[in-house]
């Protein structure tokens, strides 16, 4: 076999591993640019949708969060909303990751132990909050005051799989959330998201494996 069709067919295969393992098919949340506000979103404490300020911007709008600065310790903000998981765009078995823009402002940054994070849980039902199955729960990056002010930083979740069961009962739900924890309550500081979408990685072509290997092992012998 010559040398230059031997380096297309390897080019060839080698593109094909390439796009089938990269692309990915992305269900945007719903509203996950807050374009039109809180719409779609279930909120917890202090949430809000406000106009991004000059320098977080991205769009006309995203979402803000902070502690609620009261004597409770251990206080949460959140921001969540709920996804299907019934063959359309998410399934069982599913390799699925959360990815966002998250900031904070020179003249509200984070501080102390304040951390704000994104989160994928599972559900068997969009209802009942002991139905979230968090202790297997993935998230981010902790976001804290150890990042550069004013700028947006891309950020995303560990992947995981979609289990089949949670708490042995059929799995329903992608639990999907945007989160600010404050554990002190003298400590401030406000947290900003944006364009927050789920994502389903598929796996490597298995033909596009098999017929890399088998061209390889081919050449070698060939040598």
């Amino acid at each position: 076999m010559p040398n230059k069709l031997k380096a297309s067919i390897i080019g060839l295969l080698s593109l094909i591993m390439f796009v089938s393992t990269s692309a990915s098919h992305a269900a945007v949340l719903l509203n996950g640019d807050f374009e039109n506000g809180l719409t779609n979103w279930n909120t917890f404490g202090e949430v809000s949708a406000e106009t991004s300020p000059a320098t977080l911007i991205n769009g006309t709008q995203a979402l803000k969060m902070f502690g609620n600065f009261t004597d409770q310790q251990s206080e949460f903000s959140v921001a969540s909303q709920y996804v299907a998981v019934d063959g359309t765009d998410f399934s069982v078995g599913d390799q699925i990751v959360l990815s966002g823009l998250m900031g904070h402002l020179s003249g509200d940054a984070i501080i102390g132990e304040n951390t704000a994070y994104l989160e994928i849980a599972f559900a068997f039902n969009d209802f009942d909050i002991n139905a979230v199955d968090f202790d297997n729960a993935v998230t981010s990056v902790f976001f804290d005051s150890s990042f550069a002010t004013d700028t947006f930083f891309a950020v995303n979740t560990t992947s995981v799989s979609i289990p089949d069961l949670v708490f042995g009962e059929e799995i329903k739900f992608i639990r999907v959330a945007a989160a600010f924890r404050q554990p002190n309550n003298l400590e401030t500081g406000a947290a900003w998201f944006d364009d927050l979408s789920l994502n389903v990685v598929p796996a490597p072509s298995s033909l596009a494996i098999l017929l890399l290997a088998f061209i390889s092992v081919s050449l070698l012998k060939r040598r």
